[in-house]
């Protein structure tokens, strides 16, 4: 009769005591439904992840443009020995243009013919181009193109022509030899320093020819970069599969060649 349970002074029993068990109750609930969150936000963030990471094999074909997705079809890529790349860009973007056009009748172009068609006056030691006119003298006279223009920066924005070009064919271009270019391995977007950029203004650096294939946007830590994919003359080793990227909006591009057929 006694028991402590059943007494008025019972401290299960009081007002005070009610109020703190449905606290209890309520925070218990409210805890539940924390870490009930909790792990929600944990698992969409573990779904994420695994998204991202099957993102990652993807995302060198996740483009605006590109050529060699379009066609299905890559022409090289070749892999330079001397200083020819000349030989190999230019060997290259013939490839597209015969495909594009559909030139069955145009003779097939290769890095052995342009370099013995060119005059060798015009050639260095190293395989280099002297003079770019060159190319354009062999190969109207043999009929591979029926002209060739040059673009340059001195005429205008050439990013905006080339991109223009671009949207009927690969396009060639030079760009300058900078220090970080020359160990650009192929793999993410290349991108110069800001006092890269001011010296290739007022300074004269080597030439590179390439082929611009395609033009795209990535994020890349949080920054959305625009980006042209090219065809580069180092080899399928090299970058992905041959290819690789660098950044717009630099003022690389130093002269663009189109093909007229």
């Amino acid at each position: 009769p006694h028991s402590s349970l059943l007494t008025p002074h019972s401290s299960l029993l009081t007002p005070h005591s009610l109020h703190t068990t449905k606290l209890a109750m309520a925070a218990s609930g409210s805890n539940e439904k924390l870490l009930k969150s909790i792990k929600e936000i944990h698992k969409n963030v573990e779904s994420l992840k695994k998204k991202l990471e099957k993102r990652k094999e993807f995302q060198w074909t996740d483009k605006v443009f590109s050529w060699p997705s379009k066609l299905g079809k890559v022409f090289g890529p070749y892999q330079q020995e001397r200083a020819d790349c000349w030989t190999y860009a230019l060997t290259t973007s013939h490839g597209y243009h015969k495909e594009i056009y559909e030139l069955e009748d145009v003779k097939e172009l290769n890095p052995y013919i342009l370099r013995n068609g060119v005059n060798m006056m015009d050639q260095t030691e190293e395989g280099s181009l002297e003079f770019l006119g060159a190319v354009k003298d062999f190969m109207v006279a043999e009929e591979y193109v029926s002209d060739i223009n040059f673009y340059t920066r001195e005429g205008g924005n050439l990013e905006n022509i080339v991109e223009k070009k671009l949207a009927k064919a690969p396009v060639t271009i030079s760009i300058p030899s900078l220090p970080t270019w020359m160990n650009y391995n192929g793999h993410g977007i290349y991108e110069p320093t800001d006092l890269e950029v001011m010296r290739h203004n007022i300074e004269s650096f080597g030439k590179h020819l390439i082929v611009i294939t395609g033009v795209g946007v990535q994020l890349v830590d949080g920054i959305v970069k625009e980006f042209w994919e090219y065809q580069n003359s180092y080899g399928l080793n090299w970058g992905v599969h041959g290819f690789g990227r660098f950044i717009k909006g630099t003022d690389l591009i130093l002269t663009a060649l189109e093909f007229k057929v």
